[in-house]
């Protein structure tokens, strides 16, 4: 099976699928203005890749399996998020309660 290409690097290698965190900071550092406004398009832009790409592997992938990738792109997401509001002081309150509210979500799904 052949990866799937976008401007020059292999996104897929099936089984094995990227590690999404380096690939949203890569994309984000070469934006112009990096606000909430382009990152929330990034991600918009990203999730739809994921699908459409997901979708053009032979064989077809696991609907399973696609979910996996879905969350994993998002915990990427909220990494990257969390490293933007770590550098605006005001914003640590909203950081602690995330981290909260994260903790007790990995609380209940362990349960």
């Amino acid at each position: 099976m052949k990866g799937i290409k976008v401007e020059g690097a292999a996104l897929f290698h099936t089984p094995r699928m990227p590690d999404y965190y380096p690939l949203l900071v890569g994309a984000l550092a070469a934006l112009d203005s990096n606000t909430e406004k382009t990152r929330r398009l990034v991600y918009a832009m990203a999730r739809d890749a994921l699908i459409k790409q997901a979708r053009a592997i032979e064989p077809e992938i696991r609907e399973a399996d696609l979910t996996k990738e879905r969350l994993k792109l998002e915990r990427a997401i909220r990494k990257v998020e969390v490293e933007e509001l770590e550098r605006s002081p005001t914003k640590k309150a909203l950081i602690r309660l995330a981290r909260r509210i994260e903790d007790e979500l990995a609380d209940f799904a362990v349960r």
